[in-house]
């Protein structure tokens, strides 16, 4: 009965590590947080901008408390940063958003002036998991072809 290593380290000298996702996640969790400055910025921003809160309360000292708890190199941006970011974030998106609202108006006018008929469908459903749906559709004729469009749905 052989009670040394030998059996392993043959293994370990003849095996290559394996590249599954498995094998990344477990070594992206061993080596602990993902955290960076820039990453933290950004979604600090995000979280203010789209939850409507004061830029101030990333100056809160439980919150920081909090971000310092679990990461003692956190580095937190203040009101007057958050404040700038979320302007930039504004002015770097307000062409995409102007785009998409034009093609949403270019899309009402083209229903309006539509000559046939539209069909307007609302219909609710349940997921296997048990997550409720309630959505509105919009069914036309063009050239022989039925379009359908969603136009909303909810969760």
């Amino acid at each position: 009965h052989d009670e040394s290593t030998s059996n392993l380290v043959h293994h370990i000298q003849h095996c290559s590590p394996s590249d599954l996702k498995e094998s990344c996640m477990i070594a992206a969790y061993t080596q602990g947080s993902q955290y960076t400055e820039s990453k933290h910025r950004m979604k600090i921003t995000l979280w203010v901008a789209c939850r409507n809160c004061p830029f101030s309360i990333v100056e809160d000292p439980e919150l920081l408390n909090i971000f310092l708890h679990l990461n003692a190199h956190c580095v937190t941006p203040g009101r007057r940063t958050v404040s700038r970011n979320i302007k930039e974030i504004f002015l770097l998106s307000r062409k995409n958003v102007g785009a998409i609202l034009q093609a949403s108006i270019q899309f009402i006018a083209n229903i309006f002036a539509y000559p046939g008929k539209i069909h307007i469908c609302a219909g609710g459903w349940t997921s296997p998991n048990v997550i409720s749906f309630i959505g509105a559709t919009a069914h036309w004729i063009i050239d022989g072809k039925m379009v359908t469009v969603i136009l909303d749905y909810i969760k």
